[in-house]
């Protein structure tokens, strides 16, 4: 390995990469090689390595399913396998009472069903149980599952806990309605399952008809989106309809936060950008008598707890609720554990971002060297990494166009920025750069 050491750097260095970079991550495999690059090892891995990327590549679906089922137990897991799912654009289906088997199952082309033992409370025997009356016949409604189950085994326990997981979504479309009836609905058809014989004997021997009884669920509206994520995270662990960080990291493309995932491999002091729901947070008061803060975000890559100190901490007392997103930047701390965890620096009000979304707008008319020029302005605006959108306009000399550049190239709108961009424009004879509004 010695022998390739300054051959790899030499390499590193005319590709324009830092030398100093390259002799790191040389280290860096110089250590793999104590163990992993004897044949007896590496040949084995190298093969099980083939046959997976060959299974995703040509069965992603079967191949991502089978991966789900090995870990259901894993809600950490669970979750990286869901998100890299969902990049390969394959659906993932909530429990169902109708639909689901015992473990993850494939559901046509790409999708992937979540399975009945992956909800908490629902143990092997209520899963046989729905299962084997489903075989039956389908169920056609709450009313039709409860009078057909075992309540010895199907009990309200369970039936909670299938209706807070999305288990009856199919059958019914209000969770709530399930919810606030379920006291009586249990009593009902316990009632109901005691009476073996539909008819029952008066004291002179003819037959009477049992009066019919009816049952109604009570009138009331759905959850709130929070409220049903909320009980999926109990139930199953995770999120499955939604998620609360996907829809602002929709609205947010532009801020390019980093995966939690992705951070628990960074260095230390590594600045970051993060975004995530509040999952817990734990209140500590200093030896000065402040309080600072510990809280544990979650993101659909998994969870990563943040530190804030008190000078911070002042700012989070009033946004500390469950499921609240915060987006955050700080630097990554590394513990000897080699668990990583950020202390924060400023917590970005994301309402306030969205209102200050003025565009900066840059014109430049019959450059002599427009290659040159669109370089120069890609590695500035890039540097300028912030939320405002860039337009840029051209003007030549019968035409005038205009394109918002990328999200990538959303800039932070200061003097500096300001003036780093007339340093480029300096040899166009005609440009301008304004901030609109």
């Amino acid at each position: 390995m010695e022998q390739q050491r300054d051959r790899f750097i030499q390499g590193a260095k005319e590709k324009g990469h830092d030398p100093k970079t390259a002799a790191e991550i040389f280290d860096l495999i110089e250590y793999f090689a104590g163990y992993g690059f004897n044949k007896s090892h590496s040949a084995a891995y190298a093969f099980i390595s083939y046959q997976t990327a060959y299974l995703k590549a040509h069965y992603p679906t079967e191949y991502l399913t089978a991966c789900l089922t090995s870990i259901q137990e894993d809600t950490d897991k669970i979750a990286k396998f869901i998100m890299e799912a969902r990049r390969l654009s394959i659906k993932i289906l909530p429990p169902d009472v109708n639909e689901s088997l015992a473990n993850f199952t494939v559901v046509g082309e790409k999708k992937i069903r979540f399975g009945l033992a992956a909800i908490k409370n629902v143990g092997e025997n209520a899963v046989n149980e729905i299962l084997t009356r489903r075989k039956e016949a389908r169920f056609q409604n709450i009313f039709d599952f409860m009078e057909r189950v075992d309540q010895r085994v199907i009990n309200k326990r369970v039936v909670e806990s299938l209706i807070k997981a999305g288990a009856f979504d199919s059958l019914h479309h209000n969770r709530n309605q399930l919810f606030s009836s379920l006291e009586e609905i249990i009593h009902f058809y316990a009632k109901r399952k005691k009476r073996n014989q539909p008819q029952q004997a008066t004291l002179f021997g003819d037959l009477k008809p049992i009066m019919q009884e009816t049952l109604t669920l009570k009138e009331v509206s759905e959850f709130r989106t929070r409220d049903l994520l909320a009980m999926e995270k109990e139930i199953i662990g995770l999120y499955i309809s939604d998620h609360p960080v996907r829809n602002a990291l929709a609205s947010y493309t532009f801020l390019n936060v980093i995966p939690f995932e992705q951070v628990q491999m960074m260095k230390e002091k590594a600045a970051v950008r993060i975004m995530g729901a509040i999952v817990e947070s734990r209140r500590i008061t200093t030896k000065t008598r402040k309080d600072m803060y510990f809280v544990t975000l979650e993101d659909e890559t998994g969870t990563l707890e943040t530190i804030f100190f008190p000078k911070i901490a002042e700012k989070l007392q009033n946004i500390l609720e469950k499921e609240n997103v915060l987006c955050l930047e700080g630097r990554v701390d590394v513990l000897d554990s080699g668990v990583n965890k950020v202390i924060v620096e400023k917590i970005l009000d994301l309402e306030k971002i969205k209102q200050n979304e003025r565009p900066v707008h840059i014109e430049i008319s019959n450059p002599d060297d427009p290659l040159s020029v669109f370089y120069s302005l890609k590695d500035c605006l890039q540097r300028h990494n912030g939320t405002q959108p860039v337009i840029l306009h051209m003007i030549g000399n019968q035409e005038r166009w205009a394109i918002e550049m990328g999200e990538q190239f959303r800039v932070s709108w200061n003097q500096e920025l300001e003036q780093a961009l007339f340093n480029i424009l300096e040899g166009v004879q005609k440009k301008r750069v304004w901030l609109a509004g």
